[in-house]
């Protein structure tokens, strides 16, 4: 079963967006069953460079899209998704990675973080994009 899942109360409203959204939440998964399965060292550290690329390109897009609607709080977002790729940088290069303990701190922090991320600080910002259309 995801550790992880999508639910419609996350959508920011931005459909693009949101299917970001979505495959992020593919990617924990992904971590998550390779995880439970004992996938070895090497595989994991792929799965955790695959989503530290999809985060770091999903970031560009969305603050692509603070930029142009002059968001007041880009730069304490951009602050945010910094620490998110710092820290799944640290992961990657963790020589402890093949303890089943730091793999479960791995996950509790991604799920913690986007658990925490898209309904507060994502949806403040499509809050604002919204009200900018008024």
């Amino acid at each position: 079963m995801p550790i992880a899942q999508w639910d419609d109360y996350l959508s920011v409203g931005h459909s693009k967006i949101d299917s970001q959204h979505e495959r992020l939440f593919v990617c924990i998964n992904k971590l998550q069953d390779s995880i439970e399965k004992e996938y070895f060292l090497g595989d994991l550290r792929v799965l955790l460079v695959d989503l530290y690329r999809y985060a770091r390109y999903h970031f560009s897009e969305e603050e692509s899209l603070m930029r142009s609607s002059g968001y007041p709080m880009l730069n304490e977002h951009i602050s945010s998704h910094n620490d998110f790729l710092v820290s799944i940088d640290r992961f990657i290069v963790d020589e402890r990675l093949d303890s089943m303990s730091l793999r479960v701190d791995v996950i509790t922090f991604l799920v913690t973080w986007i658990m925490n991320h898209i309904p507060y600080v994502d949806q403040n910002f499509f809050m604002y994009l919204k009200s900018q259309e008024i």
